[in-house]
């Protein structure tokens, strides 16, 4: 057996394997646990090293938490293949909040 009863995405299958559990359509997140896992993702390495940008990694299993978006970095989030991103911390920045809700809510 290779997980529980029920698939953790959709509880009324069964996913008795790997191949039927990524056959279940879910929504792609962004995360990062280390700089270097940023920098390998063709599509968003850009913000790790925008300088006015900021990500903050605390090791020890946590993911880097977003700080700070430049409109670049925002815009760069906005045309990834990502529906959604991890994570967002209490420090993350407002000033750009504006900006975040025109670029991420745009069409």
């Amino acid at each position: 057996k290779h997980g529980p009863d029920r698939c953790p995405l959709d509880r009324s299958i069964s996913c008795q394997d790997l191949e039927s559990f990524v056959k279940q359509s879910r929504c792609r997140t962004l995360y990062s646990f280390w700089p270097d896992d940023m920098r390998k993702l063709k599509q968003v390495a850009s913000i790790v090293d925008d300088s006015t940008s900021y990500m903050k990694w605390k090791g020890d299993g946590h993911p880097g938490e977003f700080r700070n978006l430049s409109r670049s970095a925002l815009w760069t989030l906005r045309r990834s293949s990502y529906f959604f991103a991890r994570k967002f911390g209490d420090g993350f920045s407002a000033r750009y909040f504006d900006d975040f809700t025109e670029i991420m809510f745009s069409g």
